[in-house]
C-alpha cells in the first residue's frame, strides 16, 4: 500500500486542506453539500445524523510519490462538486454509466470500465460514504462496501461501480425497517422513495414492486453518483478508504 504520511510523527497531519472539525473531533475537508443538514429535507432521517462521524478518516494529502489517485471516471469534481464527470444513477447497472465530454455540450462517452480504479492499482478497496444518511446506515447496520479484485488481477472501475450497485440493491430487512421506524414517518417515506426508484430504473414495474424496498431507498432522491475521493486514517497512514458522494436530482437516460 502507498504510504500517505511523510511526517516523522504520523499523529500530526500534514498537507491538510480546508480543515473542518466534526463534533467527534475527526478532521477532514468541508463538503458544501454535506455540511448543511438542511440539504437533506427528503426521506429517511436518522435519529441524529450528526451524532456519528461522516468518516473515521482524515482527508490528508500525501506526498506526490505516495499519492493514490482515483480513475477520472470515479473522481469527484473538486471545482464543482455537484457536477462529476461520470453520469450514473446508482440504481442502474454500471453499463449505463457515461462520461461527460467537456469539449462538447451534452455529449457523452463510454468510460473505460476495465481501467484500474486507482493508481497505483490495488487488489482490494473499502468504500465508505460522506452522505450523512448512508454513512449512518453503514456505521450502524450494514458496514462498508468491500471491493475485491479477481484472483491475479487488480480492482478496475467496473468493480467499484458494480459493488456500489449491488450493495444499494440489497433488500431492506425487517430489522432495517424497525431501525427506520425510530423516527416517525420514515417507513412511509422509504416506501415512497422505492416507488420513485422503480420509475427511474429499467425494471418492469411489477418486478420492482415484488422486490420491495432496498437500501437505495433510504437516501431518497439522492441516487446520483457524485464521485469518490480518498481519505487516510489519522494515526495509521497505511489505512485508506474510498469515500462515495451522492447527489440529488434526476440522472439523464443516455443511450
Amino acid at each position: 500500500m502507498a504510504t500517505s504520511h511523510p511526517s516523522k510523527d504520523p499523529k500530526k497531519p500534514v498537507h491538510a486542506t480546508s480543515p473542518h472539525y466534526y463534533p467527534n473531533g475527526w478532521y477532514g475537508q468541508v463538503h458544501p453539500v454535506t455540511q448543511n443538514p438542511h440539504y437533506y429535507p427528503h426521506y429517511y432521517t436518522p435519529p441524529n445524523p450528526w451524532a456519528f462521524p461522516i468518516s473515521p478518516y482524515s482527508l490528508v494529502y500525501p506526498s506526490p510519490t505516495n499519492f493514490l489517485k482515483p480513475n477520472r471516471a470515479l473522481c469527484i469534481n473538486r471545482m464543482k462538486l455537484d457536477d462529476p464527470d461520470l453520469v450514473w444513477n446508482i440504481v442502474h447497472y454500471p453499463d449505463h454509466a457515461r462520461l461527460k465530454d467537456r469539449r462538447v455540450i451534452k455529449h457523452y462517452l463510454k468510460p473505460d470500465l476495465d481501467a484500474p480504479a486507482v493508481n497505483p492499482p490495488v487488489t482490494k478497496i473499502w468504500v465508505v460514504s460522506d452522505h450523512p444518511v448512508l454513512s449512518h446506515w453503514m456505521q450502524n447496520c450494514w458496514g462498508h462496501i468491500s471491493v475485491k479484485a479477481e484472483e491475479g488481477k487488480t480492482v478496475v472501475v467496473t468493480d467499484v461501480l458494480y459493488a456500489i450497485y449491488a450493495y444499494m440493491r440489497i433488500k431492506l430487512t425487517k430489522q432495517d425497517m424497525e431501525h427506520a421506524k425510530q423516527t416517525p414517518g420514515n417507513e412511509k417515506k422509504i416506501r415512497a422513495s422505492g416507488y420513485d426508484r422503480i420509475k427511474e430504473s429499467y425494471e418492469i414495474d411489477a418486478i420492482g414492486r415484488e422486490i420491495g424496498c432496498v437500501r437505495a431507498d433510504v437516501v431518497g432522491h439522492h441516487r446520483r453518483f457524485g464521485g469518490v475521493h480518498i481519505v487516510y486514517h489519522p494515526t495509521d497512514p497505511q489505512q485508506w478508504r474510498l469515500v462515495l458522494s451522492l447527489l440529488p436530482g434526476p440522472t439523464p437516460i443516455i443511450p
